[in-house]
């Protein structure tokens, strides 16, 4: 429910993109080209970092469990 909730927000905001470019949406400036932004989306942004911070979490107890899972192997030979 809440992932349908979230595509229906950020649908709604890429529909009136053009009335809150102003308000939300940050400005880069390409290096290439003269007087070109590219405009970066926060919510894009903090979507992946949110991402990226649960797979970071993932990983950290993927090792600690292979950490165990070891230790047991361990454990029972002989």
């Amino acid at each position: 429910m809440l992932d349908a909730l979230w595509i229906a927000f950020v649908f709604s905001v890429l529909l009136a993109q053009n009335r809150l470019k102003d308000m939300l949406f940050i400005p880069v400036p390409i290096p290439s080209s003269y007087n070109d932004h590219a405009m970066i989306e926060p919510l894009g942004v903090m979507l992946i970092f949110f991402f990226g911070i649960i797979c970071l979490i993932q990983f950290v107890a993927m090792l600690c469990h292979r950490y165990n899972t070891f230790q047991h192997i361990l454990a029972s030979t002989k």
